[in-house]
């Protein structure tokens, strides 16, 4: 939820209004929190006396043992039964101990390749009038992609069907939004071709002796 609340703040064009905002939802919504929460919060200083946070590092470090022996394969699918004693409870190392390294570089192309292209999309189309939904949705869509980097890193969901309807969607929101702009050019005349022409003449008229002046 920082992440996000972070993102809208820097995407917000009123930022002197959505800052307040922020900080007065932040503080009133700390009352209704439940102790269990705040207790829970407290462990991160103790991290090494929680048995949960410790069976999680234990998990992680099995997985990236393994890896390194299978580094193409990886354990498969459900893989943490055979290696360790727990799920992996991270996306990032649940792909790479089940599939090996050359599939997480994939899977991590896909992801980051997809930020990537939802931040260049709408610099492309950024002057062009009638355009500006594609910003609106490539920011939302990027920081929900964001959202899921780092909520996931200590949540096993690298399967999660909502990971990859984000990407599609991203695929055909970049699709949709380069035919408009290819119709836009299309059907916008471009004045620097007739430039050249138009000088060229402008030069003739200039040189051509007037017939019309007395010798």
């Amino acid at each position: 939820m920082g992440v996000l609340a972070l993102l809208v703040i820097w995407h917000s064009k009123k930022k002197f209004l959505v800052v307040p905002i922020v900080i007065v939802a932040a503080i009133v919504g700390a009352h209704f929190l439940p102790d269990e929460w705040f207790a829970r919060m407290e462990t991160i200083k103790t991290y090494e006396e929680d048995a949960s946070a410790m069976s999680r590092i234990i998990t992680w470090r099995d997985g990236w043992h393994h890896t390194l022996e299978h580094p193409f394969t990886g354990a498969g699918f459900e893989g943490w039964r055979i290696v360790t004693w727990r799920d992996w409870h991270s996306s990032y190392v649940e792909m790479f101990s089940e599939h090996g390294f050359i599939a997480f570089g994939l899977w991590m192309s896909l992801i980051l390749g997809t930020l990537i292209s939802l931040t260049r999309l709408p610099k492309k189309v950024k002057s062009v009038p009638g355009m500006e939904w594609v910003a609106n949705y490539c920011y939302m869509l990027r920081a929900s992609l964001i959202a899921y980097m780092v909520g996931t890193a200590f949540l096993g969901l690298s399967y999660w069907d909502l990971l990859y309807h984000l990407i599609f969607i991203s695929v055909l929101v970049k699709k949709f939004a380069l035919e408009e702009l290819a119709q836009k050019q299309a059907a916008t005349p471009d004045k620097s071709r007739h430039a050249p022409r138009i000088r060229s003449f402008v030069r003739t008229r200039q040189d051509k002796p007037d017939g019309l002046q007395p010798s």
